[in-house]
């Protein structure tokens, strides 16, 4: 029984992360945080969140920190 429970959790696992890699940005919003995020990290300023010269003081500044702690830890571009 526990055999079966193992072979549909890898099942499960297989068909929800199979393609989530090559999937394009879906929310409109998710190529502005990557966006400002790098510009973030490229000029190393981690408090004044900017998309272009235009300021992102309405978003949450948390999730603009985990990514360029993601980004910092893997590297940039596709192969990170």
């Amino acid at each position: 029984m526990n055999r079966n429970y193992v072979i549909l959790f890898l099942f499960s696992l297989l068909m929800t992360f199979g393609g989530l890699a090559s999937l394009p940005p879906i929310d409109r919003d998710e190529s502005r945080f990557v966006q400002a995020t790098k510009q973030m990290v490229e000029t190393g300023d981690y408090v004044d969140i900017r998309l272009q010269d235009v300021t992102r003081y309405k978003k949450p500044i948390g999730i603009y920190w985990l990514q360029s702690a993601a980004v910092a830890l893997s590297g940039e571009g596709a192969a990170a």
